[in-house]
């Protein structure tokens, strides 16, 4: 199974090194705007690779996620539906950590 996580500071970092001990998981990239402050939270770990990725932009996300399985969104709460409908378009299996009570 491949993984895309977008949000790679906290809660993400936490994500992905849990499952980067998962055996069904094959690769997985943390999607983060700032990739120096991003491997503070994630540090090395074996299937695990960072990469820039806006997550105000829907298309950008769509064209990464194609090659994915699952999205799971750990990024700030604004970015939800941008996400929901990258994942949707890119036909991703989608999992959403934030909420926003506005």
């Amino acid at each position: 199974m491949k993984i895309l996580i977008l949000g790679s500071g906290a809660v993400g970092s936490v994500i992905a090194k849990c499952l980067d001990k998962d055996k069904k998981v094959s690769e997985i990239v943390c999607g983060c705007r700032d990739e120096k402050r991003a491997k503070k939270f994630i540090g090395k770990l074996e299937k695990v690779r960072l990469e820039k990725i806006d997550a105000s932009n829907t298309n950008s996300i769509v064209k990464k996620a194609k090659d994915y399985d699952v999205i799971v969104n750990s990024s700030l709460p604004r970015f939800n539906l941008k996400i929901m409908e990258a994942s949707l378009r890119a036909g991703c299996n989608y999992l959403d950590l934030a909420s926003d009570l506005a």
